[in-house]
C-alpha cells in the first residue's frame, strides 16, 4: 500500500517499542485501580495519562501514513493528526493530577481545590494555541487547515506563558505531596515512600546520563547505558508502586526492596570491578591479548567471590542505613519521650501504632481499647 511517497518522509522517525512498553504499566495499573477503587481518582488519572501520551504518536503515524499511500490520502488524516498531535498537554495534566491526588484521590484540603480548574484551563490554552500553529502538520507534509496565519509569534508566546504557569502548578502539586507526607501518619507516609522510590531511582539515572553526555565520561559509558535501562525500568515501575500504595498490598515491604536494591547495586559494581581488574591483570600476565583462559579465570573468580562479597555488603548496608533495627532501646526511648508530651488515649494509641509499625512492619495492626 505504501508507495514512493514515503521517500519524501525520511525525516519522520517513528517511536520505538520501548516507549510503549514503558507506558503499558501505566495503562494496566490505571485500569486495575479504576476497577478495584473506582472512587479513587488516581487510577483514572493513570489511565488517562497513558492514553494522552500514546495519542500523539498514533495521530502522527496515521497522518504520515495517510499522506504516503498509493491510492490517495487516508480519510481525515489531517483532522486526526491535528486533534491528537497536542495531546501531550493533557498528558502532563494527568501526570500532575496523579502527584496532586495521591494516594487518597482527593486534594490535601479544600483550600487546594483551586488548583484543579486552574490546571485544566491552562492545559486547554496550551492545547488550542499549539493546534493553531501553521507548522503543526509539518511531519505529515500537509498545511494546517485551521492555522491562524500571521499570529505565530503571539501563539508561541501564549503557549510559553501557559507552559510556565503549568510548571508552577506542577511545583505546587509536589509541595502538596510533601505537606501530605508531613501531616500523614505511618500508613500515609509509607504510601508516599512507595511513589518516591522509583521516581528517585529514575532521576538519579537521568542525572548520571546527563553528566556522562556533558562531561564525556567515556570510561563508564557502558555502565551508565546499563543504568539507563534500569532507569526506564524504574519509570515503568512507578504505576506499579502507586498500585501497591493505593491497594496497600505489602505496604511495609518497601524497606526490604530498598535494602535489596542497594545491596545488589553495590554488589554489581564490586563484582564488575573484580571482573574487569582480573581480566586486565591476567591478560597482561598471560601471553596473547585475547587469551580465553584469562576470561574464564576472571569469570570463575567473580562467581567464587559472589556470596562472600554479598554477605559483607549486606552487613555494611544494614549497619549504615538500617541502624534502627540494631538499636531497639533507641526506639523505646523515642516512644517514652512522646508519652511525656501527651497522655491523651487517642494520641498515645497513634504513637504506639507508629512505633510498632516501624519496629515490626506487620501486615495488619490494630488497637482495642476497653471502654
Amino acid at each position: 500500500m505504501f508507495g514512493s511517497a514515503l521517500s519524501s518522509l525520511q525525516e519522520y522517525e517513528p517511536v520505538g517499542p520501548g516507549y510503549f512498553l514503558v507506558l503499558t504499566p501505566f495503562a494496566l495499573s490505571g485500569g486495575y485501580l479504576a476497577w478495584r477503587r473506582p472512587s479513587n481518582a488516581v487510577g483514572w488519572c493513570l489511565l488517562t495519562a497513558a492514553f494522552f501520551w500514546i495519542a500523539p504518536f498514533v495521530g502522527a503515524t496515521y497522518g504520515v501514513a495517510g499522506l504516503a499511500t498509493e491510492h490517495g490520502p487516508l480519510p481525515g488524516y489531517e483532522i486526526v493528526y491535528l486533534a491528537l498531535s497536542a495531546m501531550w498537554a493533557p498528558g502532563f495534566l494527568a501526570i500532575g493530577m496523579v502527584i496532586f491526588l495521591f494516594p487518597t484521590g482527593r486534594p490535601l484540603s479544600p483550600r487546594w481545590n483551586w488548583l484543579i480548574p486552574t490546571a485544566v484551563a491552562l492545559t486547554l490554552v496550551v492545547y488550542v494555541s499549539v493546534s493553531l500553529l501553521p507548522d503543526i502538520l509539518q511531519d505529515a507534509g500537509a498545511p494546517n487547515p485551521i492555522a491562524w496565519t500571521g499570529a505565530e509569534d503571539w501563539l508561541s508566546l501564549v503557549e510559553s506563558v501557559a507552559g510556565f504557569a503549568q510548571f508552577g502548578l506542577g511545583v505546587a502539586a509536589v509541595v502538596s505531596l510533601i505537606l501530605r507526607y508531613m501531616r500523614s501518619e505511618s500508613v500515609g507516609r509509607q504510601q508516599i515512600k512507595w511513589l518516591m522510590f522509583p521516581v528517585v531511582v529514575a532521576i538519579v539515572v537521568a542525572v548520571l546520563g546527563s553528566l556522562r553526555d556533558l562531561l564525556g565520561w567515556k570510561a563508564i559509558s557502558a555502565a551508565i547505558d546499563v543504568l539507563q535501562v534500569g532507569g526506564l525500568l524504574a519509570v515503568a515501575l512507578i504505576p506499579v508502586a502507586i498500585t501497591v500504595a493505593v491497594m496497600r498490598y505489602g505496604l511495609y515491604d518497601l524497606g526490604r526492596i530498598v535494602n535489596r536494591t542497594v545491596v545488589y547495586g553495590l554488589l554489581a559494581v564490586l563484582l564488575g570491578l573484580v571482573y574487569s581488574g582480573s581480566i586486565l591483570l591476567l591478560t597482561t600476565i598471560l601471553p596473547g591479548s585475547d587469551n580465553p583462559l584469562g576470561v574464564a579465570m576472571s569469570t570463575l573468580a567473580a562467581a567464587v567471590l559472589f556470596n562472600p562479597i554479598r554477605r559483607r555488603v549486606q552487613r555494611f548496608v544494614d549497619r549504615r542505613l538500617y541502624r534502627q533495627s540494631y538499636d531497639p532501646d533507641r526506639m523505646k526511648e523515642e516512644f517514652q519521650e512522646r508519652l511525656r508530651e501527651s497522655v491523651h488515649p487517642e494520641t498515645v494509641a497513634r504513637h504506639l501504632v507508629e512505633a510498632a509499625n516501624n519496629a515490626l512492619k506487620p501486615e495488619m495492626l490494630g488497637i482495642w481499647i476497653r471502654t
